[in-house]
């Protein structure tokens, strides 16, 4: 292994700072209540390179269990995590969540062969959860879907499953759930996973703690830092504005 190698293997992990757990903390309680309702949209959302999918995977594995669903014989993991592909059709949106519980689909499947199979695993399977990162695609120009289309496909599979559905996605995401009254109806309050904001002393100091945190695992790998400790955090705000997700990103790079 070389040195490099050495360096950015001591970045793969996840800085638990402070907005980010009280965001954990937030999601888990709507998953948790989710649980006693039949079917439940939760929208979380925030800028890019936050932290969003390491937040969702973090959730996952407090809630995730391994069991035998209903309709099979052996075990599988309870909570689901996928993606939404860039200008998603009415078929690929149904095909991605399928794909996020550990299934595919043919070239020849028609959508609605697709949404079968997706309803039918989700049941049989006995999954909880399926959280779908980048659903900001939906909302895109260039999208194959209209809008209207892509809030009623996450209706209709939570209103046939009961399934939680975590959407995941930039701001602009927000547009979609304000312009389907059905849709919002079957959501909670939208989550923000906000950047930390420079202006507010409580954030100064979560935001510094977190990127001390970093450079501290540097140190340990053998990295030396000359630099004065917090010159380098008010620098490190100015190239994420906040985001520890781009700040690893940048030390990693």
């Amino acid at each position: 292994m070389n040195e490099s190698t050495h360096i950015s293997d001591a970045l793969n992990v996840r800085i638990q700072h402070a907005i980010y757990n009280q965001v954990l903390d937030e999601l888990t309680k709507y998953i948790e209540m989710a649980g006693s309702f039949e079917g439940t949209i939760v929208p979380l959302l925030g800028p890019t390179r936050i932290g969003k999918t390491d937040l969702i995977k973090d959730a996952s594995e407090r809630l995730g269990k391994l069991e035998p669903g209903p309709g099979v014989l052996t075990s599988s993991w309870s909570y689901g995590f996928g993606s939404i592909p860039p200008k998603p059709s009415d078929r690929e949106l149904y095909a991605s969540m399928l794909r996020a519980i550990g299934y595919d689909c043919g070239p020849r499947e028609k959508t609605s062969q697709v949404r079968d199979r997706l309803l039918t695993a989700i049941q049989d399977e006995g999954v909880k959860v399926i959280a779908m990162d980048e659903c900001n695609h939906c909302a895109e120009t260039g999208a194959n879907l209209s809008p209207r289309g892509a809030t009623d496909h996450f209706k209709a599979v939570v209103d046939a499953t009961g399934v939680t559905l975590i959407l995941s996605g930039l701001p602009k995401f927000q547009k979609l759930i304000d312009e389907n009254e059905q849709f919002r109806d079957r959501s909670t309050r939208s989550i923000l996973f906000r950047p930390y904001s420079w202006s507010e002393q409580q954030d100064r100091d979560g935001f510094a703690a977190a990127v001390l945190g970093a450079f501290q695992l540097l140190q340990e790998a053998g990295v030396r830092i000359e630099f004065e400790d917090l010159d380098m955090v008010r620098r490190f705000y100015g190239i994420s504005g906040g985001r520890i997700g781009l700040v690893m990103r940048v030390l990693k790079a």
